[in-house]
């Protein structure tokens, strides 16, 4: 993509009132190439969550939510008009992707769609998805009732084992508490992290790949680099020069970061406590649904937040800790 197409994107405004040209430089760029970089593919691993495209993640503070779906509004915060790209759209019946029709989601939760709207549906107030089936359309994720799915459509099978690390792959790449956003990591640290985390994950088909910047001279005073996943090509991909040392979060943010750090990352917590914990901190801070997914043969809790147009976070572990 290049730089006059930005700046028509900037010139159309498509997130109002949001002044592009105060972004880093670097997030930017990372944006660009995280977006040129993405293949079109309905493969099952082709997942983005929450403006989690490539690194609409690293833009704090900006609501950009694909398909023109603006979620607002305590219980309304997830629901929307017409589909989003990004996440998962629940629907009861089904209706042209371009109309305007009500539409319940947002990202991904734990990898499993169904499970995912049916929270999404309790947590609106409305009866679960009937005889629910999830499959792409159009590049998009849906779940509908079997007998809404359109001609077309491409049935999603059930997770496997790798979609479920690939999945919190995706989210510890991008995390704020304890991964390569919780500071200004180099690329060795970055690539490193990211060796380390396919070996925990047990993700053997997987390459780390690091992608230079275009222009590397005029990118020489961003000091960090940042990275993100892809599971339709299985590689963690490491962007050195990206971002400046100050890339980070503030004020409300970072006292959520901070609590999660200090409270879960840092010590050894079941399931349940680190859930409570989280839903404290969060307070009435506007954020994705909070997942905690069960990991019985884990130590402790772990956790991830990822922070974009809005603030999502992941625990997996045991009920009760076992340090």
């Amino acid at each position: 993509m290049r730089d006059d197409v930005l700046a028509r994107l900037r010139a159309a405004d498509p997130v109002a009132g949001t002044d592009l040209a105060r972004m880093d430089r670097g997030v930017l760029d990372a944006l660009r190439e995280g977006v040129t970089m993405t293949e079109r593919s309905t493969r099952r691993g082709l997942r983005r969550r929450l403006g989690r495209g490539g690194f609409a993640t690293a833009v704090t503070g900006i609501a950009v939510l694909g398909g023109g779906v603006a979620y607002a509004g305590y219980e309304q915060w997830y629901v929307g008009g017409g589909a989003s790209h990004d996440g998962v759209n629940c629907r009861t019946e089904w209706a042209d992707p371009t109309a305007m029709r009500d539409t319940v989601g947002g990202p991904e939760l734990t990898g499993d769609p169904l499970a995912d709207c049916r929270r999404y549906m309790e947590l609106v107030g409305r009866p679960p998805i009937p005889d629910p089936v999830a499959f792409h359309h159009q590049g998009t994720l849906y779940v509908a009732p079997r007998s809404e799915v359109p001609e077309g459509a491409e049935p999603l099978a059930p997770p496997a084992p790798e979609d479920d690390a690939a999945f919190e792959l995706e989210a510890s790449m991008q995390d704020y508490v304890d991964g390569p956003q919780s500071r200004c990591f180099s690329e060795a640290e970055t690539t490193e992290f990211a060796s380390r985390e396919l070996a925990r994950l047990g993700l053997s088909g997987w390459t780390v790949t690091v992608v230079p910047a275009d222009n590397p001279g005029g990118n020489d005073g961003l000091p960090c680099a940042v990275g993100y996943a892809d599971p339709a090509t299985r590689q963690a991909h490491v962007l050195p020069h990206r971002a400046a040392e100050e890339h980070g979060v503030g004020g409300d943010l970072a006292t959520l970061r901070d609590t999660l750090r200090e409270r879960i990352a840092d010590q050894c917590v079941g399931l349940r406590e680190a859930e409570a914990i989280a839903e404290e901190a969060l307070g009435v801070e506007h954020h994705w649904p909070l997942s905690a997914i069960p990991d019985p043969g884990a130590s402790c809790t772990r956790v991830d937040l990822v922070i974009g147009g809005s603030i999502q976070v992941t625990l997996r572990g045991p009920d009760v800790a076992a340090p």
